[in-house]
């Protein structure tokens, strides 16, 4: 599957993707970790997964930048408290950007989400499940059970949204999932952040997965794919 890398002229700037950013990650820090490039600016938002509370960023840098080794050289690379991920700008990722709120006014409005919730961030750390990152689309939830030695059961695996054009209705793919993954130990008789380090780095069909401690939802915002 490929990738759209969108640059653009009069001056030509390249955009890239960078997920799995922590709450406290703001733009000083991201400036400070890309200083090599000559950055035009930066947008801080909210991710869309309702089990998981993380930031993206896309980051536009005057100049062509060579995807390749940006992405050799700070993909899985750990930012205050998570590995964060990096790859060229799909298409969709460049149009939320365009309709994102600034990063001073997102950075207001997650200043007030922390001070409301700081209290219960630690509460809302499960216990027994995994989030799973960097999963190649074509992975099933056969390989990802096997891979992490427990059963289908336990492992959710969001599938992407696709469009019928002839018909307009969209619908799950049932080849192609999200590049995520939620894997759940419901008899651990261990510490959650073993099994995170142990998988850490770990590579399951050509992708080096980034793995952390999933975020709790509420139970009506959790949908099992």
């Amino acid at each position: 599957m490929t990738e759209d890398i969108i640059e653009n002229s009069k001056p030509r700037t390249t955009s890239i993707f960078v997920g799995n950013l922590g709450l406290n990650v703001d733009e000083n820090d991201l400036r400070e970790l890309f200083q090599e490039f000559e950055i035009e600016s930066i947008t801080i938002s909210k991710s869309k997964n309702q089990m998981i509370l993380n930031l993206y960023s896309i980051i536009t840098i005057n100049g062509t930048v060579d995807i390749k080794e940006a992405k050799s050289k700070y993909d899985n690379y750990k930012l205050k408290d998570t590995n964060i991920r990096v790859h060229p700008v799909r298409r969709p990722q460049l149009k939320r950007k365009s309709s994102a709120r600034s990063s001073n006014s997102f950075n207001s409005q997650r200043s007030m989400l922390s001070r409301s919730s700081s209290k219960n961030l630690q509460k809302e750390k499960s216990k027994d499940t995994v989030y799973v990152n960097n999963v190649s689309y074509e992975t099933t939830k056969e390989e990802i059970a096997d891979f992490f030695g427990t059963n289908i059961d336990m492992v959710v695996l969001p599938m992407r949204k696709i469009k019928n054009h002839k018909t307009n209705k969209i619908h799950f793919s049932r080849k192609f999932n999200k590049g995520i993954a939620f894997v759940t130990f419901p008899e651990l008789d261990k510490d959650i952040t073993e099994i995170v380090d142990k998988f850490q780095g770990k590579k399951l069909n050509d992708r080096i997965l980034a793995t952390d401690i999933a975020l709790l939802r509420e139970p009506n915002n959790r949908t099992q794919i």
